[in-house]
């Protein structure tokens, strides 16, 4: 759901997902992409109704540590109207609340338009990675010392869960513009850290895609994004940070060029 209310497809810079979730990239992404060891069940109904469940079993997950995880969304899409809802659930290790997410999304097209809006809301209060971190690489630094290990180990979770820990809400609005064989296509997206410290940052991006048949494509894409507070996000692609700037609040730009092919 999230992918199809994204105004860049979730395939460049640019895209919705790029300042999602925490600064920690694709490992904190505030959006449940994929899953391991899990079951789904969709429907498509002729009149434009489509819906799906999905339930994740023990080490599903993103990256395959949930303990369990499920998720649903219902999809309208039907004269010019692509709307959507959706809600995912993750546990950590020992089945606390992990991941969770709300979404709405959708986008009209008419004439030569295709307008956008989103809202995202998720919240991450157990990350499986703290977990993992604390619990793998935290004893290693008894060999320290007495005094030294446990600042490290300190110093360590402090870092976790300034970049894994998640509640935040992000919008975004936007459009395409067909324009013969190609579409100009712009957007803004701004992520809104409810934490005590936030992660805060607005991205802007625009690009043009020139179809050379059906299935390839010929595309460039420019975003910009202005970190504030704690934001350190960096031009990513694909919906995931592309790591960090130097310092928190330092803006991030990048250029994209490529082909793309769908098999």
């Amino acid at each position: 759901m999230f992918n199809n209310g994204d105004v860049f497809e979730s395939g460049t810079a640019a895209g919705w997902g790029g300042i999602v979730g925490g600064l920690g990239g694709l490992l904190t992404a505030g959006i449940a992409i994929r899953s391991d060891k899990a079951i789904q069940y969709r429907i498509e109904l002729p009149n434009g109704i489509g819906a799906a469940l999905m339930y994740g079993f023990e080490r599903s997950g993103y990256i395959g540590m949930d303990k369990k995880s499920y998720g649903a969304n219902l999809r309208y899409k039907a004269n010019g109207w692509d709307l959507g809802a959706a809600y995912n659930y993750g546990a950590d290790q020992v089945g606390n609340r992990g991941l969770v997410t709300h979404t709405l999304a959708g986008s009209y097209a008419f004439d030569n338009w295709k307008l956008f809006l989103g809202a995202h809301k998720q919240k991450n209060e157990n990350s499986v990675i703290i977990r993992y971190a604390n619990e793998q690489l935290a004893p290693t630094f008894t060999a320290f010392g007495p005094a030294l290990g446990p600042l490290l180990a300190g110093q360590l979770n402090a870092a976790l869960v300034r970049n894994f820990y998640l509640d935040a809400v992000s919008y975004q609005v936007g459009f395409h513009y067909r324009m013969g064989a190609g579409r100009l296509m712009a957007s803004i997206v701004k992520q809104d850290d409810r934490r005590a410290n936030p992660s805060d940052a607005t991205q802007y991006g625009i690009g043009y895609d020139y179809n050379l048949s059906k299935r390839t494509d010929l595309y460039t894409v420019a975003a910009y994004i202005k970190n504030k507070n704690e934001g350190q996000y960096a031009i990513g692609a694909a919906s995931a940070s592309g790591g960090f700037t130097a310092v928190p609040g330092q803006s991030s730009k990048g250029l994209q060029i490529g082909m793309r092919h769908r098999f």
